[in-house]
């Protein structure tokens, strides 16, 4: 019998080494397909965590998946509604790379350092939560609600940063895509005739039920996740020595992960405008006149491609090791698949085959937040001793050779990994604002089109994406 660790176990060292990764808007879903290691047999062992704890270890996570998609699908087409000009609204984004460079790393440093008798991470989390419901209660009923978006995005990468530090295994996917489905799904309904006693728009009862979700779902997960408090100060490292740590490991990365990385610097500028524009491109599309109509068009095409996301992310993992499919083939296929996808656009002049279209990209989705994870996980317990990958993961072979030079912590490499997350970001924000301002002065009426450019922007980088991800099969 074996005793199970998880990547955040090995790396909450009392002297304060980086213990988690700087993750922004869009790998706070990626990243969450946390690792889990298995150390070297032992009398002493235990069992690992059966699937009741490994719910309430996730459920946190699909609480906060509920907010975020109610974030993602409704936040654009509210700030539109608000008069806010489309060039603009790529710079509102920014909020979530922005939030994923700062506040990860310093809520890190500070968590390592909290010696609260709740534990080093129940602080932060139930402090975030109570910023999240504030930004939700705020959103739709002040003037001020762009602010609200961007404290709305930090405290949410609050919440997330200590989360990973409780998470393992491939069920943190899979609450991901459970809070999805719910979200999209609300979003669809007609809620404020259903439930006009929390609201008299769409937004404003999305927000109370994402509130009432976040609260409960943290609840739960801080109550019944065991943490031991930090017995005594650790050594004084501060950001300086975090930041200092993680240069030198660049130098140092096994060769697979920077393979990966190049993948997901190409693969992530197609993501971004997919999952902030998605909602508002099918409403654009829709012939509804009422606003409202529109946008539960889009959370309806959202909803299916979540529920695919969930489908294949429950069976892909099954399916790869019944056929032998190595995750790199498996990688390939989903960024082809969201690449073309996405240049199929041009033939979308309906909200039908605007929805098919995004339905599809729900298998795309699926390996994205599944296989980078397992492959960087299957490289890093090639190099660490006694350790080897476990859960829903398929055997990458022939990683290649190559060993670095020094030991390259767990939570050090995924904070270089997630790096190539965020900067895409910024890239397309500023790409997508472009466009947009260009449409604007040639005096556009057709938003789909605008939208669509953007997109279709993305899947081209999806498949340059697919070029350096065959070069990793090879």
């Amino acid at each position: 019998m074996s005793r199970y660790r998880t990547v955040a176990e090995d790396m909450d060292n009392d002297d304060g080494s980086l213990d988690f990764s700087s993750v922004d808007i869009a790998s706070r879903q990626a990243s969450t397909a946390a690792l889990q290691y298995i150390s070297s047999p032992s009398p002493s062992s235990r069992p690992g965590p059966g699937p009741l704890q490994y719910l309430t270890l996730t459920l946190a996570l699909g609480g906060l998946q509920f907010v975020w998609s109610v974030e993602t699908g409704y936040g654009t087409p509210y700030l539109l509604s608000l008069g806010l000009k489309k060039s603009l609204l790529s710079l509102v984004w920014l909020a979530g790379p922005l939030s994923g460079l700062v506040t990860q790393p310093l809520v890190g440093a500070l968590s390592d350092r909290c010696m609260s008798r709740f534990g080093r991470r129940r602080p932060y989390i139930m402090g975030a939560t109570l910023l999240v419901v504030l930004c939700l209660v705020v959103i739709g009923r002040h003037w001020w609600q762009v602010l609200a978006f961007y404290v709305l995005d930090f405290a949410i990468n609050c919440i997330q940063a200590c989360l990973r530090a409780l998470l393992a295994q491939a069920w943190a996917s899979r609450m991901i895509g459970v809070g999805n489905v719910v979200g999209y799904l609300l979003g669809f309904a007609d809620l404020p005739r259903l439930l006009g006693v929390l609201g008299d728009t769409q937004l404003k009862v999305l927000s109370m039920l994402a509130c009432l979700a976040l609260m409960g779902s943290v609840c739960i997960t801080c109550w019944f996740t065991p943490e031991q408090p930090l017995r005594q100060a650790p050594s004084a490292r501060g950001l300086t020595h975090m930041f200092r740590q993680i240069s030198r490991a660049f130098g140092s990365l096994p060769m697979v992960v920077r393979r990966v990385c190049t993948v997901q610097l190409f693969s992530w500028i197609g993501w971004f405008p997919f999952l902030f524009y998605s909602t508002t491109y099918v409403a654009a599309l829709s012939d509804h006149s009422d606003e409202a109509e529109g946008a539960r068009a889009g959370s309806f095409a959202m909803f299916t491609y979540a529920m695919a996301s969930l489908a294949f992310s429950l069976v892909l993992p099954w399916l790869g090791r019944l056929f032998n499919v190595r995750l790199a083939v498996m990688w390939m296929a989903g960024l082809a698949v969201f690449g073309v996808a996405m240049l199929m656009t041009v033939f979308v002049e309906s909200v039908p085959s605007a929805t098919l279209l995004i339905g599809v990209c729900g298998f795309s989705w699926a390996v994205t937040i599944w296989v980078p994870f397992s492959i960087i996980g299957e490289a890093i317990s090639k190099q660490s001793s006694g350790y080897a990958l476990v859960g829903d993961a398929i055997p990458m072979h022939e990683l290649g050779e190559h060993r670095p030079a020094m030991p390259v912590e767990a939570g050090t490499v995924l904070g270089i990994h997630n790096m190539y997350i965020v900067v895409p970001q910024f890239i397309t924000a500023f790409a997508s604002s472009l466009i947009f301002a260009v449409f604007e002065r040639l005096g556009s009426v057709k938003h789909a089109s605008e939208i669509a450019w953007v997109l279709r922007l993305g899947g081209v980088s999806s498949l340059v994406a697919v070029y350096f991800a065959y070069k990793l099969v090879n």
